[in-house]
């Protein structure tokens, strides 16, 4: 079961820039497999959610991870590692 994208940024909006960063990259990650695997024609599996159904809502967790990045860097949290 997926989470809306709003309940997904309350979940990591404490997370320092550093673990935003590091799931920013997660998602990156796992969207470019989702369109390798697409451009193979290799993506045949049953799962539920369905695959595509992931593979949006990593962007849209893909977006509000880099709004909080965004509203830290706004506010001065450059003294964390970047």
């Amino acid at each position: 079961m997926m989470i809306d994208p709003k309940t997904y940024s309350q979940i990591i909006k404490n997370d320092s820039l550093s673990e935003l960063k590091k799931e920013r990259n997660s998602l990156i990650e796992q969207i470019s497999e989702y369109e390798n695997a697409m451009d193979d024609d290799n993506i045949f599996m049953f799962s539920n959610p369905d695959p595509k159904t992931i593979y949006l809502n990593n962007h849209l967790y893909l977006a509000e991870v880099c709004r909080l990045i965004g509203k830290r860097l706004s506010h001065g949290d450059l003294n964390e590692e970047f």
